[in-house]
């Protein structure tokens, strides 16, 4: 490890039961949320799971399994009926991989080893693979990564010829200028804080939406989307769902986040529950309307959605309550009442 960095050993986060817990303690207040589980659609196959564990429930056809990645595994996804997660078994930090027979196998990736001088830095805490190039998109809201003295949330990573998993390069995130900036200081590992200009943001969701085609990472503090297409280093486009009124970037007024919540629809748009823009809305208790939008990632186009698929959706919510949905393998939203 070059002298002076502030990111621990590869090594360090390889022994059992400590990284989730060194990781959650360094998070910084109110950075991330996890309004619901993580979801993703794999073909007709619904993919639920919770950061950062290694269960996800699938659902076909009427026919709901369970998938227990192996013991150490954090961040377990699916791609074309391949489960894939980072595996940490005693000093090693192995990709397991999940063919659709049910057959598990371990990949090395360059977290075996000490990071050097130009190496990208960082452990993937969500990873989701993106193209049938085994290229892979990463997360990791609360250490974040770094290369060449620029940090990001996001990377891109490879598992190549020799069955190695390898970073490409980060995402960086752009509103205006850099979303995050190389952080001053130490924080257990931490190379990234978010801008101060940027406050309003926060919290993020803990994981990328995932469609086919894209990954979405998402501001919920402040309703906005930034879309990173399969194969690019860069988001576009960027969404801006709810205009968030003065000082409402810079987190001046205090408001809940702009949205309750957000879930990918079959075919590849995305379901979001928007609160009113601008400060918050009334007393505690008061109620406050709830607005529906459709979003074509691919495109960046917001519309309104059909009246059959929110038509058991609430219109209204008691200021400062949360709204709690789900989607089902028919691509029906369910609420919890």
């Amino acid at each position: 490890m070059p002298k002076g960095s502030v990111f621990p050993s590869p090594a360090l986060w390889a022994i059992p039961a400590l990284p989730v817990a060194m990781v959650c303690q360094a998070a910084p207040r109110d950075l991330v949320a996890a309004p619901h589980p993580q979801v993703l659609w794999d073909g007709d196959r619904l993919v639920q799971s919770a950061f950062p564990g290694s269960r996800m429930k699938v659902s076909q056809g009427g026919n709901t399994v369970t998938i227990e990645a192996p013991p150490g595994s954090i961040g377990v996804s699916m791609r074309k009926g391949v489960a894939s997660a980072l595996r940490l078994d005693g000093q090693r930090i192995l990709l397991a991989r999940r063919l659709p027979d049910g057959t598990w196998t371990d990949h090395s990736t360059v977290l075996d080893r000490p990071w050097a001088e130009g190496d990208l830095k960082g452990l993937p805490l969500t990873l989701n693979e993106t193209g049938p190039d085994l290229g892979f998109f990463a997360t990791n809201f609360i250490l974040g990564f770094q290369h060449h003295g620029d940090v990001s949330p996001c990377s891109l990573w490879k598992l190549d010829e020799a069955t190695s998993l390898k970073p490409q390069g980060l995402v960086p995130l752009e509103l205006d200028g850099p979303v995050f900036l190389p952080r001053k200081g130490v924080r257990k590992g931490a190379v990234m804080d978010l801008a101060p200009r940027l406050a309003g943001l926060a919290p993020f969701l803990d994981h990328p939406v995932r469609v086919e085609g894209a990954s979405i990472i998402v501001s919920l503090g402040a309703g906005v989307l930034w879309v990173v297409k399969d194969g690019s280093k860069r988001a576009d486009p960027v969404i801006r769902l709810s205009p968030p009124g003065p000082g409402g970037l810079e987190g001046r007024d205090i408001r809940p986040p702009a949205i309750h919540g957000l879930l990918p629809l079959p075919g590849g748009h995305v379901i979001i529950a928007l609160r009113p823009s601008g400060p918050a809305q009334g007393k505690p208790r008061s109620m406050e309307p709830v607005i529906w939008k459709v979003v074509n990632p691919m495109t960046g186009t917001v519309a309104n959605p059909s009246a059959d698929l929110i038509r058991d959706a609430p219109r209204t919510l008691a200021s400062g309550h949360r709204l709690r949905f789900t989607v089902d393998s028919g691509g029906r939203l369910r609420f919890r009442r």
